[in-house]
């Protein structure tokens, strides 16, 4: 792992909370998981550290996202 982390310039840790991240992108993109069915599945022990990790990671809120990646779909769709 140490030398995965090296080549990345990434901790193990940041790998982790990247990796954690990208499944929640992937489940806030569908319409039938609220965000509280996400806190659980993805180990969080709150909403609301949830939110600060997501928010932190993209730049934007969860909802924000949500309506974005919805927005790419319909059109995509269209």
């Amino acid at each position: 792992m140490n030398a995965s982390c090296e080549r990345l310039g990434a901790t193990p840790g940041q790998l982790i909370t990247d990796r954690i991240i990208l499944e929640a992108k992937r489940l806030r993109r569908s319409p039938d998981l609220p965000a509280c069915g996400i806190v659980g599945c993805l180990g969080f022990s709150s909403p609301v550290g949830f939110s600060r990790a997501f928010a932190t990671s993209t730049g934007r809120g969860h909802s924000s996202f949500r309506l974005n990646a919805r927005g790419r779909q319909a059109s995509v769709l269209a």
